[in-house]
């Protein structure tokens, strides 16, 4: 991560650790883990989460955001977003986001615990980049934010 993203996620950092904020990702990531347990069949779920959730707190290019609920072991497709930057923090579990550029394979491992760097909670994936989420423990949840908006937003998979 660049000092540039560094400075840009940590801005996002502070926006998700606001207390109104904060409770109200925990509802939408409830919702998530519901759905996940009500239907066995699911290696994931996901929820989008409305802009408005984080007031007018966001950097301006930010046009969507979406939790999403991965259950254990789960070897999510590989995928890229050739029309969105995506920003993903780690909320609980253990996971890593693989991305592969110029023949080369990355791994980011990321934990979901209160106090731990802005390194081991979030990855960046820029556009176009092929990316494959990988849940390592127990359910892996995140938040992801991308410059695109849900509508709007292009997922390719290999």
């Amino acid at each position: 991560m660049n000092r540039d993203e560094y400075f840009f996620v940590e801005q996002l950092d502070e926006v998700v650790r606001q207390p109104d904020v904060a409770r109200a990702i925990e509802g939408y990531v409830a919702r998530v883990q519901e759905h996940l347990q009500e239907h066995e069949e699911l290696e994931e779920a996901s929820l989008p989460v409305p802009v408005g959730t984080f007031g007018d707190q966001l950097p301006a290019v930010i046009a969507s955001s979406r939790i999403v609920a991965y259950r254990a072991g789960t070897l999510a497709r590989i995928e890229r977003h050739p029309n969105s930057y995506q920003r993903v923090l780690c909320l609980q579990g253990l996971g890593e986001i693989i991305t592969f550029e110029d023949g080369m394979r990355h791994a980011h491992m990321l934990v979901g615990r209160t106090g731990g760097s802005l390194a081991e909670k979030w990855a960046s994936v820029a556009e176009n980049v092929w990316h494959q989420p990988v849940a390592c423990g127990p359910e892996w949840v995140v938040l992801a934010f991308h410059t695109a908006t849900e509508q709007e937003l292009i997922d390719e998979y290999k």
